[in-house]
């Protein structure tokens, strides 16, 4: 397929206009709205009875004055996403999200439902698509796969946002090299339709399945400098050419103000965990260091076996230690804690391969969620 021409069209600002193929929109606008370096989360739930079949309260969730906000619907009724306002303090973001989790369980419990941190849910076709035009569109063009595989998934995403175009590049590109060392310490997704899979994050193997009609939307970032070139990889996505549709592991998000949206995180046990994330991005982000010609041999590796190589991801937690304000280093601890017993995945896998049941790993997962208990 030939490669697209690409020029910017510049109304007075950090803007940029292209035509689409019309499958989604006919005409792509995106004016960078950019407002300095924050971090937004994007927390994914299944909502499932106690055998961890799908079970569908969104029309619970949707009486809340939160929802759209703070809880908000993902692909399908059984799963829902919480977000709160992006800030550069981890102690805001924590508060924050502690707030609207708890709203989330509570509405949750009163219907005998539970909110699972957990990706690839034992296969079910049970899964029905929230009622969105756009949903049900992205679903029609990529066919089956999407149909069957996007459901069964759940992402810890990180957002980060920027002050200028520059900044936000920049912040992008050093990203992409963060991404295999935050990517292998998040791995927890070693089962997959209620066996061990060869990875230990099997959830990134079904998310590049959900999109594998047009592979193109998926795969490791490439580098980018500029919003001309961000719009040139749009414009050369084999369909759909939106911004909401280009699924790689990182992405720019301009007309949010987001440098980067980290996509390719495990969901994580706890609040606890989560937050420990980001701190370790938040830390890492002003030394940054290694080979480009190493990035996607190495995230492969993060994603097959988590932590590869344990000098290179302890040098990276101190050196986000060193990156972050005192009174936030202490977010860094379950990181830390997984240096010395294994990762999520590690400790899921060894239950399993001891005889207890996928039922019972699950639900203490969702346990660990509920009472904010780092699992490691």
């Amino acid at each position: 397929m030939p490669r697209r021409a690409c020029k910017r069209v510049v109304f007075g600002g950090e803007t940029f206009r292209f035509k689409a193929d019309g499958l989604l929109v006919d005409e792509v606008e995106i004016t960078a709205n950019y407002s300095g370096i924050k971090f937004g989360p994007e927390l994914e739930f299944f909502t499932v009875d106690g055998n961890l079949q799908p079970k569908n309260i969104i029309k619970k969730f949707q009486k809340l004055d939160l929802f759209g906000k703070n809880i908000k619907p993902e692909l399908t009724n059984e799963q829902i996403e919480i977000t709160a306002a992006p800030t550069a303090s981890l102690r805001e973001l924590e508060i924050s999200l502690e707030q609207v989790l708890k709203i989330a369980l509570e509405t949750a419990e009163a219907y005998d439902t539970v909110l699972l941190p957990a990706a690839l849910h034992p296969l079910s076709t049970d899964f029905t698509v929230f009622n969105n035009p756009r949903y049900h569109r992205i679903v029609e063009i990529f066919g089956p796969n999407c149909r069957l595989n996007a459901p069964r998934v759940t992402s810890a995403q990180i957002n980060i946002g920027a002050s200028n175009e520059s900044e936000a590049f920049s912040i992008y590109n050093r990203l992409r090299c963060l991404l295999p060392i935050i990517t292998g310490i998040a791995v927890a997704s070693p089962i997959r339709d209620g066996k061990l899979g060869k990875c230990l994050s099997e959830r990134m193997d079904i998310y590049n399945q959900t999109v594998s009609r047009y592979p193109e939307h998926t795969g490791f970032p490439q580098k980018l400098r500029n919003l001309d070139e961000y719009a040139c990889m749009l414009r050369n996505l084999p369909v759909i050419q939106h911004p909401n549709s280009c699924y790689k592991y990182v992405r720019p998000m301009p007309q949010r103000g987001v440098a980067a949206e980290i996509r390719s995180l495990d969901e994580q046990p706890s609040l606890k965990e989560y937050l420990a994330l980001v701190a370790i991005v938040k830390g890492s982000l002003p030394n940054v260091v290694l080979a480009e010609d190493m990035l996607e041999r190495q995230f492969y590796k993060a994603v097959e076996q988590g932590i590869y190589d344990k000098k290179l991801f302890k040098r990276t937690v101190s050196d986000a230690a060193n990156g972050l304000p005192a009174s936030e280093q202490h977010y860094l601890e379950p990181l830390q804690r997984r240096l010395e017993v294994g990762t999520v995945a590690d400790r899921v896998k060894k239950r399993f391969e001891d005889g207890e049941a996928t039922r019972e790993i699950f639900l203490d997962l969702a346990e660990h969620l509920r009472g904010n208990k780092a699992y490691i």
